[in-house]
């Protein structure tokens, strides 16, 4: 009898212990389905601070169709600007390598054919033309290279600067001009940005020929113009000549007044912020023979004082700022302000 009281305790035992563990399971369980724990838990560390536990519930996602497209092809490259240096070591090379380059002579051609190589560099093929200097029997040379144009493919504008020098090794006159223009070509053909076509032309012959009389000059930018058929010369929407950009403290835009003005006041809008005025020349650079064909011009120069047709023309006396600023303001003329509608202007 006493066992039977002894066993059913411990049954009364055990059940009551069952009871209470699923009692507390049932607690335990609930909470955790309702939410009640969101909140990770807290850690301590050694030193017995309490170290929030992260809240990934937070974290943002980012949704598939935000994320690149994977093309594996390289990023653009970044457009290019006007390089001091390549302008600065053009000029060394023409005036200071070759020095007086006195045209139809070997030194002028051996500038032509700088050209030509720097050209070919910057993924152009240009093409040489042979000029003869009727008043002494010479070949003086252009080198000309074409480049599409992006809006208005069927317009095109002449950029030139002449290769030969007289009285000195012609590092204002005109080194600089042809550094100007070169680095324009590389820029221009890098970023293709610009809405016309534009020509380069690097011209032979610009200055008066040696022992002759007034007149026997630009013949490099006189033939030129004396081979462009009608359709060509409808075509030419306008020429800039660069010719003495790196010495003096008058920043200029010329013209003869002879055709429409509106490529010069196109610069003028551009440059005279930066301090560049208007003068009418009587066309003492290869925009001439341009102009008296009816097309518009500018002529950007450098002047009072300026070093030119003297041995003191030399690289050290040029002003590489001036040429900077040529420069960049040309490319600043074709990449943006040259618009559409204002080459249909033209």
């Amino acid at each position: 009898m006493a066992r039977r009281q002894s066993g059913g305790a411990i049954l009364v035992v055990v059940l009551l212990l069952a009871c209470l563990v699923v009692g507390l399971a049932g607690g335990f369980t609930t909470r955790a389905l309702t939410g009640v724990r969101k909140t990770p838990v807290s850690e301590r560390t050694e030193d017995n601070e309490v170290t929030p536990a992260p809240t990934y519930e937070s974290s943002p996602r980012v949704p598939v169709a935000s994320l690149p497209e994977q093309t594996g092809e390289e990023p653009p490259a970044s457009p290019q600007a006007f390089d001091t240096g390549r302008a600065t070591a053009t000029v060394e090379y023409l005036a200071g390598t070759l020095g007086y380059r006195e045209q139809g002579t070997q030194a002028e051609t051996a500038a032509a054919g700088y050209v030509v190589d720097r050209l070919r560099e910057y993924g152009y093929q240009p093409y040489v033309q042979e000029v003869p200097i009727t008043v002494n029997g010479r070949v003086t040379r252009n080198v000309i290279a074409e480049l599409p144009g992006t809006q208005r493919p069927s317009k095109g504008i002449v950029v030139g600067a002449h290769l030969d020098s007289r009285g000195g090794p012609g590092a204002n006159d005109n080194a600089t001009g042809v550094s100007v223009v070169l680095e324009l070509a590389r820029i221009l053909k890098a970023n293709a940005r610009n809405v016309p076509a534009v020509t380069f032309v690097f011209f032979g012959g610009e200055e008066r020929t040696e022992g002759s009389s007034a007149g026997n000059n630009h013949w490099g930018s006189r033939h030129y113009v004396a081979n462009l058929t009608a359709a060509q010369k409808a075509a030419c929407a306008g020429m800039v000549s660069v010719d003495m950009v790196g010495k003096g403290t008058q920043f200029l835009a010329n013209s003869m007044g002879l055709s429409r003005g509106t490529l010069k006041d196109y610069m003028l809008e551009l440059g005279a912020p930066m301090g560049m005025g208007y003068r009418r020349d009587g066309g003492l650079s290869d925009h001439m023979p341009f102009e008296k064909a009816g097309i518009p011009t500018v002529w950007l120069e450098y002047r009072e004082p300026a070093e030119y047709h003297q041995p003191t023309d030399t690289p050290a006396a040029v002003d590489y700022g001036h040429v900077q600023q040529v420069g960049s303001l040309l490319v600043q003329f074709f990449e943006q302000h040259l618009t559409g509608e204002r080459v249909d202007a033209l």
